[in-house]
């Protein structure tokens, strides 16, 4: 790198790190560590229709039915029973069920009962209209079709690939979730991190050209901000979070703060950070250890559904803001 060597270098980014710990210590209401919870994907043979989940089959009351939408262009070969009325001619997919005591409390969530997302099986994400997608919340669970039952009620269609699993992946029971409690930190703007880097160059009475500064920004980004890992760092350093804490780089998840690939927050694009504060469920691409996708989105992204604050401590789900980030 330029004419720096090994030593400065770990010098800066070493200082780097401690004047962020100390921002933290002193500031940390404004920097904001934000509790969540936590969700991995399990692939187990069973999976109850009553617990968290990522597709599969929902938990349908007696007498209900899955979020219809209307396929005016429906590219499947198999339309032979579609059942056409006022409201739709396909069923949607269950992208996600959250059973709300998994949640332990999180600020503003129902403290019990089900969330579901529907969409429709051959999406690109993108919500165009109410029809889209639909968010439903039971708040009392009771007598349901069972997977037998939903076999023969339940035929969301999947079509060119999209969809992150389900028939796609080719597992049709979906992924269980097993949520944990945790804390993430906001991501750090560039420019934020670029004073970093001026105040420890200054500190250290370094005079760089820009093109060292540049190499060194770099590097500043990717071992910082971008892999460092925050949780084990800060769990030896300060008490603010606890052994739980997970840093910046949390995927799947429900509340804290969202994640964003392209570097920006469409919210503030749209003006609407304010009215949709509080992330109802993040999901992100998620790889097995034997190498197969048990989530993919895009290309390894993730997709972020944001809610109001308000609406969800009133158990409003009708507003949902949806956003998707390549990897």
């Amino acid at each position: 790198m330029s004419n720096l060597n090994k030593e400065i270098v770990n010098e800066i980014l070493e200082r780097i790190k401690n004047d962020f710990l100390q921002e933290i210590r002193e500031n940390n209401v404004e920097l904001n560590i934000k509790p969540l919870c936590h969700a991995k994907l399990l692939d187990r043979e069973e999976i109850s229709l009553t617990e968290s989940k990522v597709g599969g089959f929902p938990y349908i009351p007696i007498g209900e039915r899955a979020p219809m939408f209307y396929d005016e262009f429906s590219d499947c070969e198999d339309d032979e029973d579609d059942d056409e009325d006022e409201d739709g001619n396909e069923t949607m997919a269950l992208f996600a069920q959250i059973n709300c005591e998994d949640l332990k409390g999180l600020e503003n969530f129902p403290e019990k009962g089900l969330i579901q997302i529907y969409m429709q099986g051959d999406t690109d994400f993108e919500v165009y209209n109410e029809d889209d997608l639909k968010v439903i919340y039971y708040e009392n669970i009771g007598e349901h079709y069972s997977e037998e039952e939903l076999k023969e009620i339940y035929n969301p269609k999947f079509d060119c690939g999209d969809f992150p699993f389900g028939e796609t992946l080719g597992r049709e029971i979906g992924y269980a979730l097993e949520f944990s409690s945790m804390y993430n930190i906001s991501e750090i703007s560039e420019e934020k991190q670029e004073k970093y880097l001026e105040t420890t160059l200054e500190k250290m009475n370094l005079k760089l050209s820009e093109k060292e500064k540049e190499d060194i920004f770099l590097k500043v980004e990717d071992d910082i901000f971008y892999n460092f890992k925050w949780n084990e760092y800060i769990d030896k350093n300060m008490e603010i979070v606890d052994e739980k804490a997970c840093g910046i780089d949390s995927r799947t998840h429900c509340g804290g703060y969202p994640d964003f690939f392209q570097g920006y927050d469409p919210r503030e694009k749209e003006g609407e950070k304010e009215k949709y504060d509080t992330v109802l469920f993040q999901l992100g691409s998620d790889l097995s250890k034997d190498g197969d996708w048990r989530a993919l989105i895009f290309d390894a992204g993730f997709v972020n559904f944001f809610i109001n604050s308000e609406k969800l401590k009133n158990k409003d789900f009708s507003d949902i803001f949806v956003d998707v980030q390549c990897g």
